[in-house]
């Protein structure tokens, strides 16, 4: 027997705004994999994963599974039609920005939530 629950997440403002950063670094990453396998005509996910997961990682801050989803992702984009270059973008707001300005957000705030205990003061350059 299968059983399914349907759940309605409720994040709090500043969840959801991690949330949403967190989707947006993702759809950038997309379309970065997305130029990637269009550039090199790699549409399978297995040449993409190694063609460009370990530059997915440190440019966009996502982690191991969210990396790997996006690469899935990509690679089932293409897997219609491969004569069309795919573009991702939020379904919400739209949104599709530079991916380095992503990235440095998703850097500076993961900077911050990394040192919980030392405050602004205590560190020096």
């Amino acid at each position: 027997m299968k059983l399914t629950a349907q759940l309605k997440l409720e994040p709090s403002e500043q969840q959801a705004g991690v949330l949403l950063q967190t989707m947006h670094a993702a759809n950038a990453a997309a379309n970065f994999v997305s130029g990637i396998a269009w550039d090199t005509c790699q549409f399978q996910q297995y040449s993409l994963h190694h063609a460009c997961y370990y530059s997915v990682r440190s440019q966009f801050g996502l982690s191991a599974q969210a990396t790997v989803r996006v690469i899935a992702k990509v690679a089932d984009a293409y897997k219609l039609d491969r004569r069309t270059r795919r573009i991702f973008h939020c379904v919400s707001c739209n949104f599709s920005g530079l991916a380095d300005h992503i990235a440095a957000g998703n850097i500076a705030r993961r900077a911050v939530v990394n040192l919980p205990h030392v405050s602004i003061a205590q560190i020096t350059v």
